[in-house]
Parts: structure tokens; C-alpha cells; sequence
């Protein structure tokens, strides 16, 4: 399953260089699939790092986005906190060496 949301920046670069590797959701809509996506997730986790999805990030204005595997949902006070697993990349990479 593929979660997707819209991040601005200057969010979205630190999401996508693994700076910072979750995002926090208010639930505005019951009727969002997302939200209910997000809430199977909770349900199936074990916590030994069984989640199985995905979650989409996109950039509204460049249109860029990238996909990480979810390593933890949690819902706390209408709000989901979705972690994920950084995913080394050349870019991340190439800006250490600088």
C-alpha cells in the first residue's frame, strides 16, 4: 500500500535527505482513504518492524517526490505520526562529502 502526501519546503528536502524522517497529520477529513490506510497499518504492526507500507512524499511546487518504507504509525490526538526508514541516496550522499 502507497501513502501519498504533499510536503512544502523547506520540509520536504529535509524529509527527502533523511534529516528528518516523519511527518505529523492532522486528521481533517473521516472520509480520507489515507487516514483509514494509516489506521490498518496501526492495527497490523507488531512492533518488530512488520509495517507494510509505503508512504509517497511530493513537492507541490517542483512536482519531485520520493517513497519510503513506514516503520512506525502512531495516532495520538487526531493526529498521525508517520515514521520511516531513510533510504541512503547519491544526492545524500554527495552533500556529506561537501
Amino acid at each position: 500500500m502507497i501513502i501519498q502526501f504533499k510536503t512544502k519546503e523547506p520540509y520536504y528536502e529535509k524529509e527527502e535527505d533523511g534529516l528528518k524522517c516523519n511527518t505529523v497529520r492532522k486528521v481533517d477529513g473521516y472520509n480520507d482513504v489515507r487516514f483509514e490506510d494509516l489506521m490498518e497499518l496501526i492495527q497490523a504492526d507488531d512492533y518488530f518492524g512488520s509495517c507494510k507500507g509505503t508512504i509517497r512524499i511530493i513537492n507541490p511546487t517542483t512536482k519531485e517526490s520520493f517513497e519510503r518504507q513506514i516503520t512506525n504509525v502512531t495516532y495520538f490526538d487526531e493526529r498521525f505520526i508517520i515514521s520511516w526508514k531513510h533510504k541512503s541516496s547519491q544526492k545524500t550522499r554527495n552533500a556529506r562529502l561537501k
